[in-house]
């Protein structure tokens, strides 16, 4: 059976919080690198582009350097 993790930002950081978010997600991708198993990071990364049809630099930045084979893009309103 095939196995995928997926990174959820939102939620890791309301379980952890903001102060570890960045660390805890870059060890993450290490270990799923390291097993060779597929990675998903799901963001609202490149919602300003969304909405205006350009991204900021920062959300550039953060897709960019994003080293998951997906990134799963959250659009819609905010719950």
């Amino acid at each position: 059976m095939p196995c995928r993790v997926m990174v959820a930002r939102r939620d890791l950081a309301a379980e952890m919080g903001f102060e570890q978010l960045a660390e805890t997600q870059e060890e993450i991708l290490w270990l799923c690198a390291a097993a060779h198993l597929p990675c998903v990071w799901a963001t609202q990364v490149l919602e300003q582009l969304a909405r205006t049809g350009v991204p900021s630099r920062a959300e550039v930045t953060d897709a960019g350097g994003s080293r998951s084979e997906c990134v799963m893009l959250r659009r819609g309103s905010r719950p």
